[in-house]
């Protein structure tokens, strides 16, 4: 029996399945992942909550960083990995869906049931007086006030991620609260910040509520993710994977297909089909 025929006796066996999906759901589309096929850091590392919060420096940071990012990231539609799982999940093959991406490609494709593990990037909250910002407002702000910065940026020519040919210096202007004035956030959960306990929660319930849990295009690694796969195998939850490199719970699963998601979930579809 092939691995796809395998993958899909898994599917058919342990429905209604848990899925998770990181950045191999959502690279095809364009978005950029962090990891390497040994699950390590390929790019610059991200910026730090704690940093974040108390340094200057390290917002500008972000924020130059994501001015020439973001524009990429709101053009991006759904691949066929995320039209693949909408039909799964309107075929009664899944319970739920936990997303580490802070994209909105799953919503887009059709996906209903949906728990956003770290957040979205669609807004921003000011962190004194709580206003909520669209992120494509401040993303206009951003283009408006560091003219200088976006006229000495490249596009890497073998398409990774663009940068400046200059310094990012305290002439970078950092948005801010058009409220108060205070310092805005973008409503993910950053590296050293925690997942509010509310979405921990509906995670939770959404492995309990399966027979089975299936990881689609994630290293877990980060350990918000590796918990609740984790506790699926202490639950007796048969797993299975398909991502390219390794993962964090390699030595937990049943099944593992090492191969492109937007190649694997549609022919997993046609396959259930059958």
């Amino acid at each position: 029996m092939s691995n796809l025929n395998l993958l899909a006796e898994f599917v058919r066996e342990q429905a209604p399945l848990c899925v998770f999906t990181g950045a191999g759901c959502s690279t095809p589309s364009g978005i950029y992942d962090y990891r390497n096929e040994e699950g390590q850091w390929k790019r610059p590392e991200p910026v730090y909550l704690q940093d974040f919060l108390t340094k200057s420096r390290s917002r500008r940071q972000y924020w130059a960083r994501s001015m020439l990012g973001f524009p990429r990231f709101l053009q991006a539609q759904p691949n066929p990995a995320h039209h693949a799982l909408a039909e799964l999940e309107e075929r009664d093959y899944m319970s739920n869906l936990i997303t580490q991406n802070v994209d909105k490609l799953h919503e887009v494709a059709g996906q209903q049931k949906l728990v956003k593990l770290h957040g979205s990037l669609a807004t921003v909250t000011c962190l004194t007086c709580g206003h909520q910002i669209s992120r494509e407002k401040i993303q206009a702000s951003l283009e408006r006030e560091n003219q200088y910065f976006l006229e000495h940026s490249e596009q890497m020519v073998d398409g990774g991620e663009a940068r400046y040919t200059v310094p990012i210096d305290e002439t970078f202007l950092i948005p801010a609260c058009d409220a108060c004035g205070g310092i805005i956030k973008p409503d993910v959960v950053f590296f050293g910040d925690s997942v509010p306990e509310e979405v921990k929660q509906s995670a939770r319930h959404s492995v309990r509520a399966s027979r089975g849990v299936l990881l689609l295009g994630t290293t877990a690694q980060v350990y918000s993710c590796y918990r609740h796969v984790r506790e699926a195998d202490q639950l007796g939850l048969p797993i299975a994977a398909i991502n390219v490199g390794k993962t964090r719970a390699d030595d937990l699963l049943q099944i593992k297909l090492e191969q492109p998601v937007e190649e694997i979930l549609p022919r997993l579809v046609d396959a259930l089909s059958s």
